[in-house]
């Protein structure tokens, strides 16, 4: 279930600026596969990297800068945002993973493979 490298790694949008998030991600399966627990309409077949979709689904007004950026009229999101900012964008995707890795090992083991992660 896990994504493949390209998808897990900072994508272009995010790169060099949300490295926690990042590393949390290219570091744990589970993180990665937590993330079937967000119910978004963004389909990740539509951003270059799991953590550009992650941060559309997570922040949905950022979506627009994300799409400006894929069509080469916008910034980077480092370049867009102060420092403070991208490290506080950051810890927030931090603290959804580990929120969403919870509820995940919350879950028994034949509900995971279901697909419905009912937590008991």
């Amino acid at each position: 279930m896990r994504q493949s490298l390209a998808l897990a790694e900072v994508g272009p949008m995010t790169s060099t600026s949300l490295y926690g998030a990042g590393r949390l991600l290219d570091n744990s399966d589970d993180a990665v596969n937590s993330l079937d627990l967000i119910d978004t309409d963004e389909r990740r077949e539509d951003y270059r990297s799991l953590l550009d979709w992650l941060l559309a689904a997570n922040f949905p007004s950022l979506k627009r800068h994300i799409n400006s950026y894929y069509n080469d009229d916008g910034p980077l999101l480092k370049d867009f945002f102060s420092d403070e900012v991208i490290n506080r964008i950051d810890e927030n995707l931090i603290a959804c993973i580990q929120a969403y890795t919870e509820i995940l090992n919350a879950c028994p083991v034949d509900h995971r493979d279901s697909g419905t992660f009912a937590v008991p």
